[in-house]
């Protein structure tokens, strides 16, 4: 989704309480494309982006919310504070991304180790091993997909902020990385039997 930078950004901060008892999905996801976190509850969002559904389903939910518009005058400390979300936020998911991919690796190493200690023999062992490989693989590349869709949240966020592009340049920059790690993942997987 495309979004036009705004001469003039109106913001607002969006501010809501679900109770950890609730039922109600985590509303990050329909968020982030859209605003940046201040913290747990607390977002600015453009007033153009406001998710008036979103706050429908808060009301249908009984979840208390509040919207509140910023002045003008603060629109460059919200850009700056934006950007400086936007890059945690961006670090965080190749973080993220680097801790799956090693966790997926680590699990099978114990996992072929424990099959080379128990199992006596050679081809159980080797069939024990190719299933803990193709485990760790579809977790890779889950991992993969999961970077590469909050990494375009990110970027979508960067275009409705960032007024000089420099961020989402350099965000575009981080997906065009993960895009080619997970090609090249995915050109392995296509290349072994099983996947």
């Amino acid at each position: 989704m495309a979004h036009v930078i705004p001469n003039s950004l109106t913001t607002v901060l969006l501010v809501y309480d679900i109770a950890e008892q609730s039922k109600f999905p985590n509303p990050s996801p329909r968020l982030h494309p859209i605003g940046f976190r201040i913290n747990l509850s607390c977002w600015i969002i453009p007033i153009t982006q406001l998710p008036e559904d979103l706050l429908n389903d808060f009301a249908g939910a009984g979840i208390d919310y509040e919207v509140f518009q910023f002045a003008e005058h603060e629109e460059e400390k919200i850009r700056m504070r934006a950007k400086r979300a936007i890059e945690a936020h961006a670090a965080e998911i190749h973080t993220s991304l680097i801790k799956s991919l090693d966790s997926a690796t680590q699990a099978f190493r114990a996992a072929e180790a424990q099959v080379k200690a128990e199992c006596d023999s050679e081809l159980v062992a080797h069939l024990l091993t190719a299933e803990a490989d193709k485990k760790r693989r579809q977790r890779m590349k889950g991992a993969l997909r999961v970077a590469a869709d909050r990494l375009n949240a990110a970027v979508a966020c960067a275009e409705l902020f960032d007024d000089t592009m420099e961020l989402k340049d350099c965000l575009k920059g981080l997906e065009e990385a993960i895009k080619a790690r997970r090609e090249a993942f995915e050109v392995t997987l296509t290349a072994m039997v099983g996947i």
